[in-house]
């Protein structure tokens, strides 16, 4: 017997918050060492997003995240889904070139990123990599902390 499922239209931050609610202190996420529980998940992604709104971000906005495999990179998504951003997820592995390209071409306006990676700069990348974008694009960079995260480059 097919049962038919009336279908739902329900936003990524209200399925969370429904979760929270009811499984709050269960994982949404065990990466390693890194565990991120629903309850947490809930108020770090509005931290975040509060933090993104403050600096310019809205619906719409392209934000990239520049983050380690991990709970910090599903929040900066989870943060971008409440404010209806596109979130542009990069990889901490692309070489310099590769990150201007990627910077240019998915037209990122606000890049939330990990401080550093094994070893590697991520900030002063994602600078120098924004300072040779200035001339195709109005994206400028920063070096504003965030209590949430990293680094930011913001336009």
């Amino acid at each position: 017997m097919d049962l038919l499922l009336e279908p739902t239209c329900i936003t990524v931050p209200a399925l969370l918050a429904e979760r929270a609610a009811t499984r709050g202190d269960d994982p949404l996420l065990v990466c390693d060492d890194d565990i991120l529980t629903y309850g947490e998940a809930v108020s770090r992604s509005s931290a975040l997003a509060k933090d993104l709104l403050a600096v310019g971000a809205s619906k719409g906005t392209h934000v990239g995240m520049l983050y380690p495999n991990g709970s910090a990179m599903v929040v900066a998504w989870l943060a971008a889904a409440r404010i209806g951003a596109v979130s542009v997820p990069l990889s901490t592995f692309s070489s310099s070139g590769e990150l201007r390209t990627l910077l240019r071409n998915a037209d990122i306006e606000m890049l939330p990123s990990a401080t550093s990676y094994r070893g590697r700069d991520l900030v002063e990348t994602c600078m120098g990599r924004l300072r040779m974008l200035t001339p195709y694009r109005r994206l400028r960079s920063c070096r504003t902390r965030c209590r949430h995260f990293g680094g930011w480059c913001s336009s």
